[in-house]
């Protein structure tokens, strides 16, 4: 397995994930036009200057995939990541791959100019609580947030 930074040829792939991501969910969690934007997000994850996008893979096939939005608040300008992540369904659970790439995403935030990295983690994410607050993210009242150049 490879991990590495996605590209133009990735864009299908990543769209498919995100569509199947939006799809797993039960109905009432879905996010509004989130499977019929997936290409166009994944067009945004991979061609923005505003985004760090990598994706894990297997062979030829991407099976992971994480991306760190640079972004700033109305309410805060401290420049700030918000960290998306996802695993393939079918690759999930013992094989550590979510821990392999959210550690990959903390190493490249450290890198970046930016104060803190969150991560809002889906309801059904088993296991990414703890994982999170071992890696020094602190609950907040919406998600989790890694303090890295404060």
């Amino acid at each position: 397995m490879q991990l590495r930074v996605a590209m133009p040829q990735d864009i299908g792939q990543i769209a498919y994930m995100i569509y199947k991501w939006d799809n797993d969910l039960p109905e009432r969690e879905r996010q509004v036009g989130t499977s019929e934007n997936a290409e166009r997000a994944a067009t945004l994850l991979v061609n923005r200057d505003n985004y760090i996008t990598y994706v894990l893979e297997k062979g030829d096939e991407l099976i992971g995939i994480y991306c760190i939005l640079l972004t700033v608040s109305l309410w805060n300008p401290i420049p700030y990541g918000l960290l998306h992540l996802f695993v393939h369904k079918s690759y999930r659970g013992g094989k550590f791959l979510g821990l392999r790439l959210l550690k990959s995403a903390v190493d490249m935030a450290k890198t970046m100019d930016i104060k803190y990295l969150g991560i809002l983690p889906r309801k059904d994410a088993r296991g990414i609580n703890s994982i999170l607050k071992r890696l020094g993210f602190e609950y907040t009242n919406n998600g989790y947030v890694l303090p890295i150049g404060v």
